[in-house]
């Protein structure tokens, strides 16, 4: 399974990266999964899932929730308000269903979004916590076990 962390290195736009590099460090994740990083979606996250049987989206949201919220998606639930699919100005479902036209949607994709706003003082605990449930949800995507047993967040953020 491969794991994408959409964004770029700019503010709250980089949560997509840095939850895919948190995944990268965690033992027993890293080992199992493809983890990378792309900058914005578009044509670039189509050729990545291309040929993919399952993929999961790692990106910040702007979703009018509290910062640091962890929402999992469907791919559908994700595509529901695009139109006319076109292959300008591509969004992250925009994208995913321009792969769909193409023939090249992965059979399972799932839709990590992190609610922005961490950017903003908050300190580091809110963005810890939308980290720790990241792991929590890619773990229960993937049936990955975590080798070191702790506490679990709660499910609080959770959409």
């Amino acid at each position: 399974m491969r794991v994408i962390g959409i964004g770029s290195p700019h503010g709250d736009d980089a949560l997509g990266w840095e939850a895919a590099r948190y995944l990268a460090r965690l033992p027993g994740i890293a080992d199992h999964l493809r983890i990378d990083c792309l900058d914005r979606p578009g044509t670039g996250l189509i050729q990545a899932i291309s040929g993919e049987t399952a993929v999961i989206l790692l990106d910040a949201m702007e979703a009018g929730l509290p910062a640091g919220t962890v929402r999992r998606l469907s791919a559908d639930e994700l595509m529901a308000g695009v139109g006319a699919v076109s292959s300008h100005a591509l969004g992250v479902a925009e994208s995913l269903a321009l792969a769909r036209v193409l023939g090249v949607l992965p059979n399972a994709v799932h839709i990590i979004g992190i609610q922005a706003g961490l950017a903003a003082p908050l300190g580091k605990a809110p963005r810890g916590r939308a980290l720790a449930t990241v792991s929590m949800i890619v773990r229960e995507i993937t049936g990955l076990q975590d080798p070191l047993p702790a506490a679990r967040p709660g499910n609080g953020g959770i959409g």
